[in-house]
């Protein structure tokens, strides 16, 4: 039984006979020029589609930084207060650790700003970690 497996150098048999039939002169290293003609445009497209999702993934980082950071300084004095209660009531056992989660919560509520962008920064930096590791694109 055949199978139709194409040949490699069919192409360029087929080719022959057609450009012998043809009257114009063309040159001998027509098939390499389209070829890499072809190989050139396969890669700007790959290229395109490779910055198409960089600029995605940086508009994405950029509107994710913007939502967390309008969140925080819109519901600043929620934080505030559930972490105040959070600490409330995780504390009742001591004394000792009810002072220091205190602190970390007056600490966290003068800096909240730059710990809410530094969260963000990590969350983005853990993701682009896990798409490298991956080597799977979300969008493709």
């Amino acid at each position: 039984m055949t199978t139709n497996k194409p040949n490699e150098h069919s192409f360029d048999q087929m080719l022959a006979r057609a450009l012998k039939q043809h009257s114009e002169a063309i040159p001998g290293d027509f098939t390499t020029n389209v070829q890499r003609q072809i190989r050139k445009a396969q890669e700007q497209k790959i290229l395109a589609r490779v910055i198409w999702q960089e600029r995605l993934t940086l508009v994405g980082s950029i509107a994710l930084a913007g939502l967390a950071i309008c969140v925080v300084v819109i519901f600043q004095g929620y934080l505030t207060k559930t972490y105040r209660n959070l600490v409330d009531n995780l504390a009742t056992d001591s004394q000792v650790a009810v002072g220091k989660m205190l602190q970390i919560v007056d600490a966290f509520s003068v800096n909240w700003q730059q710990y809410a962008i530094l969260a963000v920064i990590s969350m983005f930096a853990l993701y682009s970690l896990a798409d490298f590791l991956t080597g799977h694109k979300i969008i493709e």
